[in-house]
């Protein structure tokens, strides 16, 4: 075995945990579509391969559910995918679409505890200041509850925009976030561009690469490729940190963030490297982790628990004198505010029929709607092809291999 094998077989090992599939649940995936094959409506079948195409009847599935046969339903969706198959623009009946777009959940995300990234730019001291970025993105970490639904993939253009007031500076200033979300690219993959900021404070936290969404026959596994990158202008500073997959344990009911993660600065040679483990079927604890704090080669100290509740730190590498670093359990996100005037393109506009349909419990209803948006998408994708005419995001840039919010949507 290579040492790439090797390397692959490890990461493997460090997401998939032996789960036991209800026999409600076994299928045979020899003969499973290609969602990019599945129905998207019952009377409709999309043949763009050569996969046999299995019929999926978005109305039989909801029926089922509306009978109460929610196990049953999940099934009748599961015999029609592959292993390891791209679920990303998967359709799904109404029964199984949360009513909210998967814009929102990086922006939520980002948004909750920037203060504790806003304090990062009094801290002088280099490895100081890199705990104190590393305690903020230890705060963006958060699991759904809901793990029966697919949240709506965002149409290209769409938009979400909206503020937060955060808690007070130590000073008792008055401290709020800006956030701007815009999806830049929908096919082959989707791209969307997040970013939170104070342009006061000259910070901010942005992600802007592809997401993948695949099933793994006992768990979905949602890669996000690409960095986190933030930015402090007061110190010239930016932070990359990879991303962590997040695997949805539908069998056992809970979402977690598994694998390793790796923080760099531009302006010194600290780096901490983080391993996030999977649950184990038996004991263990959820959502733990650990981490190594590194100056170039060097390991300088320890941090370890679980980012939903309590991290703690030792003085030096192999000591055991761990104390707190970071206390997650008990803290209370800051919420996003919409302004009173949207753009057309925001979330709010262009789901607004799913919306309503899911406040009326109208599965079938949100299908329908769902589809309506989405042809008239195809139906704009086409003019534009014949028109010669490529889309253009209307507030993000790009610049190298990074994307920048255009300077005129900074809002103070």
């Amino acid at each position: 075995m290579g040492k790439k094998d090797k390397k692959d077989k490890k990461k493997k090992e460090l997401i998939e945990v032996e789960e036991v599939v209800p026999e409600e649940l076994k299928v045979d995936h020899s003969e499973a579509q290609s969602p990019d094959t599945l129905t998207t409506s019952t009377t409709s079948t999309t043949t763009t391969t050569t996969t046999p195409v299995v019929t999926m009847n978005l109305d039989e599935i909801d029926d089922a559910v509306g009978s109460g046969s929610h196990i049953a339903a999940l099934g009748m969706m599961l015999k029609n995918f592959k292993l390891n198959s791209d679920l990303t623009h998967m359709t799904v009946p109404g029964s199984f679409i949360l009513p909210r777009s998967s814009l929102s959940f990086f922006a939520e995300n980002y948004a909750a505890h920037f203060d504790l990234l806003i304090k990062a730019n009094g801290i002088k001291d280099d490895k100081e200041r890199m705990f104190q970025v590393y305690r903020y993105y230890m705060s963006t970490f958060k699991v759904y509850d809901d793990l029966t639904k697919k949240p709506l993939n965002p149409v290209l253009g769409e938009t979400l925009q909206g503020s937060a007031s955060l808690p007070d500076a130590e000073n008792g200033a008055k401290q709020h976030v800006q956030v701007i979300a815009e999806q830049i690219q929908h096919h082959p993959f989707p791209i969307s561009c997040t970013m939170a900021y104070n342009k006061e404070a000259g910070v901010s936290a942005a992600y802007f690469m592809p997401a993948r969404t695949n099933f793994m026959g006992t768990y979905f596994k949602f890669t996000l490729d690409g960095d986190f990158v933030i930015k402090l202008e007061q110190h010239d500073e930016e932070y990359r940190i990879s991303m962590a997959t997040i695997a949805v344990r539908f069998l056992r009911n809970f979402s977690e963030f598994v694998g390793k993660t790796k923080m760099t600065s531009n302006k010194h040679d600290y780096r901490i490297k983080t391993t996030l483990y999977p649950k184990p079927l038996l004991y263990g604890s959820y959502n733990a982790m650990e981490a190594t704090v590194y100056k170039g080669k060097e390991k300088l100290q320890k941090i370890k628990g679980c980012w939903d509740q309590e991290i703690t730190i030792n003085s030096e590498y192999k000591k055991n004198d761990h104390t707190t670093f970071f206390k997650r359990k008990g803290m209370t996100p800051s919420i996003i505010q919409t302004p009173h005037t949207l753009y057309e393109t925001d979330s709010s506009n262009v789901w607004r029929g799913v919306f309503e349909a899911a406040d009326k419990k109208a599965p079938k209803e949100m299908t329908r709607e769902k589809s309506k948006v989405e042809e008239a998408q195809r139906k704009l994708a086409a003019d534009r092809k014949a028109k010669g005419m490529p889309w253009v995001p209307i507030h993000f840039h790009k610049k190298g291999d990074d994307w920048y919010l255009n300077e005129n949507e900074y809002i103070q």
